[in-house]
This record gives structure tokens, sequence and C-alpha cells, in this order.
């Protein structure tokens, strides 16, 4: 019989192993069974220090960002080099929370860059505005 503490736990483990499969999607090349070992020892390295662990979340979300940052790059010049109108691919860089979920009254999340890869900021009065990677260009978020 489970409960919530061992739901959560299943949920956390497998969480990890997408999140394993997801790092090795990000590299080039084929992967071998050494590369998927190594991709998880670097997820589960100090599990049990929940510090190292909201870092290492942390860390791995800010690259897979990056990563998809580009990937989005790139399509957009492929689209643009066949003189293509740009499709807007917002609503493919945050679809949104599977595992946990949101409340019905949650606000959906406000990806973190926009179209142009510009990077979401918040001042200290709660303004949001995408600023571009000079910094001299923003654009508000409502």
């Amino acid at each position: 019989m489970s409960d919530k503490q061992s739901r959560n736990f299943q949920s956390f483990n497998a969480t990890l192993e997408r999140m394993r499969n997801d790092s090795l999607r990000l590299n080039a090349g084929v992967q071998t069974e050494g590369d998927a070992i190594r991709a998880y020892k670097e997820l589960i390295d100090n599990i049990n220090d929940p510090e190292v662990v909201t870092q290492r979340l942390d860390e791995l979300g800010r690259l897979y960002d990056r990563t998809t940052n580009q990937k989005v790059l790139d399509v957009e010049m492929l689209y643009r080099n066949h003189g293509l109108e740009v499709p807007d691919l917002s609503k493919y860089m945050s679809p949104g929370a599977v595992v946990g979920g949101q409340d019905k009254g949650q606000s959906q999340t406000i990806p973190k860059t926009n179209a142009n890869g510009w990077t979401l900021h918040q001042d200290a009065k709660g303004n949001k505005a995408y600023v571009s990677p000079d910094g001299k260009q923003f654009e508000e978020v409502h």
C-alpha cells in the first residue's frame, strides 16, 4: 500500500530517470550505456542533501533552457535562410508542469525566454519584462 510520501518518492525517481534520458538526448552522436550511467550519476550524487539536489536541479534546468533556446534559434535561422516567416515557437518553450500539475486557480507559467531568446527579468516591484542580451531593449510582460 502506498502513501503520499512513497508516491512522491516514486515520482521523484521517475523524474530523475526522465532527466537522465533528456540529458542523453542533448548530446550529439550515439550514446552508450556508460554515458547513461555517468548521466545518472551526475543526477543522483549527494541525493540525500536537499541543498545539493536543489542546486543540481537548478543547474540542469538552466542547461535545458540554454539548449532549448539554441534549438529555437536553429529553427528560426532555418526558416529565415529559406525566406519563410518564422513561426511563433514561444508555446513550445514552456509547455507547463506535468508532474505535480497546477491548481486550476493558478496562472500559466511565463517562459524564461521569449522567441527572440531574450531572458525574463523581474524588478523589485514585480514588473516583468524580457531583456535583450545587450540589456538595451526590453519587451514588457503583462
